[in-house]
């Protein structure tokens, strides 16, 4: 029982890093605390979904997944917190309004356009196999593998590219952008565009782990911030940690609690490392300058 629930602890905390990661990206690169990410999540699902019933092909539902979520995150940094930046000298506070009202605004659309009945979907890969003992459903490992294989090609683009030697620059220091080359503009684009991208398979996964709803992404991007501080902001293996250790927590409740004290034992695991590390699990090595 408990090592059934660490697995699906596990794999739920891979879905929950993804998130994670996307947000920390965004945030520890533009400081923008972009709260609107939860709405990339949903509209990403939601995106997978009907376009796979309508073509009945994944691969093109997720490549359509991801341009949602990339032409609504870019979209939104350019024509909504960039204006706000420039014409009104916008502080945190204002533009994560801003967002938090696109997030609300995108999850009635969803509803008024798709409903709001709760689904999920099933496949073979949500089928339940017997593996050493234990019954786990194959996507379980799928989410594990899916966030591996995700961080590690980050880790790459990140450290191996002029994009991601950009991106890395912004987040220190914005004018350590000119000496890699481009503009801050062009730097943003990619910051939204990457981080965006991230939300995509864990909206996929999602889809067959827990389901959705049009306001699936409350709670998730609740998660994101959560893990974010806690692993040290700016550090995206932090954020990643973060989340793992909550989506953990939550699944190895049900072993002695109801299901109703899942984000409360959750969250308050999180608050108390936050209350004994104020910076986080993995704050990062290098800071913006003040």
């Amino acid at each position: 029982m408990v090592a059934e629930l660490a697995v699906q602890g596990l794999a739920m905390g891979a879905v929950y890093a993804l998130v994670a990661v996307g947000f920390a990206l965004i945030f520890g690169t533009t400081k923008t605390f972009h709260f609107a990410h939860g709405a990339t999540y949903a509209l990403s699902a939601y995106a997978f979904v009907g376009i796979t019933a309508l073509v009945h092909n994944v691969i093109l539902g997720i490549v359509g997944a991801v341009l949602s979520a990339c032409i609504f995150g870019v979209g939104l940094d350019r024509w909504v917190y960039q204006p706000m930046r420039r014409k009104t000298a916008a502080s945190f506070l204002t533009i994560f309004v801003a967002s938090m009202g696109a997030l609300y605004v995108v999850e009635n659309a969803i509803g008024l356009i798709a409903g709001t009945t709760p689904f999920i979907r099933s496949s073979a890969i949500t089928v339940t196999h017997k593996v050493l003992g234990l019954s786990l459903p194959a996507i379980d490992g799928v989410a594990v593998g899916v966030a591996l294989i995700v961080f590690i090609g980050l880790t790459w683009f990140l450290n191996r590219t002029t994009i991601g030697r950009g991106l890395r620059a912004l987040g220190d220091d914005p004018d350590l952008v000119a000496v890699v080359g481009g503009s801050l503009s062009h730097f943003y684009l990619w910051a939204f565009a990457i981080g965006s991208a991230l939300a995509v398979p864990a909206a996929v996964l999602s889809v067959y782990i827990i389901g959705g709803q049009p306001n699936m992404g409350d709670t998730i991007i609740d998660i994101a911030v959560a893990a974010t501080i806690v692993g040290g902001v700016g550090s995206l293996p932090g954020a990643a940690i973060g989340a793992l250790l909550l989506g953990m927590a939550q699944t190895l409740t049900l072993a002695v609690l109801p299901s109703i004290w899942q984000n409360a034992v959750g969250f308050g695991l999180l608050f108390l490392v936050i209350v004994l590390r104020p910076q986080g699990i993995m704050a990062p090595l290098n800071r913006r300058k003040a």
